[in-house]
């Protein structure tokens, strides 16, 4: 699997002497570990600039884990973490729940005082498509790596997204009650991760 972020951008210069540049982020994995680089910096023509000046922070292709590619610009993550049981699982808490009945482990010679009580848990869910999704523990470190905005990721949301990418239509998440966007270059959760980019044009907005 291969995700590609548009991790930052710049534009300078003047008139005729205009410089466009990208720089993106590499989300792969590495045995049943999701890691990141950042790439160098691309010279692009301003037409492709202005074809992604919206989409900062989204992930512009990807290629899902049976190597079918994708080249519309979509949330981070969405096409190969959120919604994939690998990683998390869609649910209406992000509080482990222990199951109603317990396994027992009988007792061996390593612990030969007792049997043992072994409690096992999970997410509870709703089915109701009311459900938001929510990363195993031991993937919780995925979501500072896709810069993935603060708040719930609620499913139907999510449905819509995907059904938008299918059509070839950029998803940038459910217009607030100011007129704000959760994703892309206009979004105040874009400004949450703008240290120590060089990005001039600013997020600005209020998106949610």
């Amino acid at each position: 699997m291969l995700t590609v972020i548009l991790f930052d951008m710049q534009k300078s210069g003047f008139l005729f002497s205009k410089k466009y540049r990208h720089q993106y982020r590499i989300v792969s994995m590495l045995g049943d570990s999701v890691v990141s680089k950042q790439s160098q910096w691309y010279d692009v023509t301003s037409t492709y600039f202005a074809q992604y000046e919206s989409d900062l922070g989204l992930e512009l292709a990807a290629i899902d884990s049976a190597g079918k590619t994708y080249r519309v610009a979509t949330p981070p993550g969405y096409t190969n973490y959120i919604g994939n049981t690998k990683f998390g699982v869609w649910s209406n808490t992000t509080t482990l729940l222990p199951l109603p009945s317990q396994e027992i482990i009988p007792a061996t010679d390593s612990t030969p005082a007792q049997s043992v009580r072994k409690t096992k848990y999970f997410y509870n869910q709703s089915n109701d498509g009311n459900d938001f999704w929510v990363f195993y523990p031991n993937y919780e470190y995925v979501k500072p790596i896709l810069q993935i905005p603060t708040g719930k990721i609620a499913q139907k949301n999510y449905t819509t997204a995907r059904r938008y990418h299918t059509s070839g239509i950029v998803y940038y998440g459910v217009l607030n009650s100011i007129g704000g966007r959760r994703y892309g270059t206009n979004s105040t959760q874009y400004n949450n991760y703008r240290t120590g980019k060089s990005w001039s044009r600013g997020g600005g907005g209020s998106g949610k």
